[in-house]
């Protein structure tokens, strides 16, 4: 076999693996009636996987989820609509341990 068939048989190969690696997920974007993003997130295998993010009709983020294999794990964060974090909750293998509220002064209605 000469080194051209070989090289591009190998490029072939990894774009395959690439594909099938790729096709695993699956991007979801849920919007609002009136057509703004409501939430983003990734499915692996029909469950949940990544960072989902969730966002105010306005456009501003919400929430900041983490899931693996369906579950909720690590921290899960809460926005007012400034920008600054509200709420930190985090999770272990889908259970609340813990809830930290960070700033009731800033008016969510801004």
């Amino acid at each position: 076999m000469n080194q051209g068939l070989v090289i591009f048989s190998l490029v072939l190969l990894a774009a395959i693996l690439l594909v099938l690696w790729l096709s695993q997920y699956k991007t979801v974007k849920e919007f609002y009636d009136t057509g703004e993003v409501r939430r983003i997130y990734r499915l692996k295998n029909n469950q949940k996987q990544g960072i989902e993010k969730v966002y105010y009709k306005s456009g501003e983020l919400n929430k900041e989820k983490h899931w693996k294999h369906g579950v909720l794990i690590g921290k899960s964060v809460t926005y007012y609509r400034t920008g600054e974090k509200y709420i930190i909750d985090t999770y272990n293998s889908g259970n609340l341990v813990d809830t930290v509220i960070l700033n009731t002064a800033c008016n969510q209605a801004k």
